[in-house]
């Protein structure tokens, strides 16, 4: 106690000391739960944002990334939504005109094959491989486009 330190010839200010200390750990053990649950729910919005990019980045036809939070967040998850939506757009017309472009030349490798009727033998059937091989790089290309613009679940 008090008295016994003071008789012993102790500083008086020690004991205030320590029931100082122990009160500030007590407060500190707690203020930290609280603490705690406040940064985590103030940096929700920020993981939630965060992930969804992710999935923007990792999957190109996922839904946008949900606009909640902070108007700060809010911002930026509506322009990843947007820039989303213009690479989509933008994927989907690379798309068309690369499925065009190999439909066009079909028309061309079929005059080179008729006219290849009446080329000497050798002529013709290296023509025709040549043909061939065109036709085959036009059909798995056709296959691709035909792949990037089915729907997806």
């Amino acid at each position: 106690t008090v008295k016994s330190l003071l008789r012993e010839g102790r500083d008086p200010g020690w004991s205030w000391r320590i029931n100082t200390a122990l009160r500030l750990l007590l407060a500190f053990f707690l203020v930290l739960p609280l603490a705690w649950w406040f940064a985590r729910a103030l940096a929700q919005p920020i993981r939630s944002f965060s992930k969804g990019v992710d999935r923007v980045g990792r999957e190109p036809g996922v839904a946008p990334v949900e606009v909640r939070g902070p108007s700060e967040i809010r911002l930026a998850a509506q322009a990843v939504n947007d820039m989303q939506a213009r690479l989509q757009r933008y994927l989907n017309e690379r798309t068309g005109v690369v499925g065009a472009i190999a439909h066009d030349l079909r028309t061309p490798l079929a005059r080179l094959r008729f006219h290849l009727n009446d080329a000497p033998e050798a002529v013709r059937c290296r023509g025709e491989g040549e043909i061939a091989e065109m036709e085959a790089m036009i059909a798995a290309t056709m296959d691709f486009v035909q792949h990037e613009t089915r729907p997806r679940t």
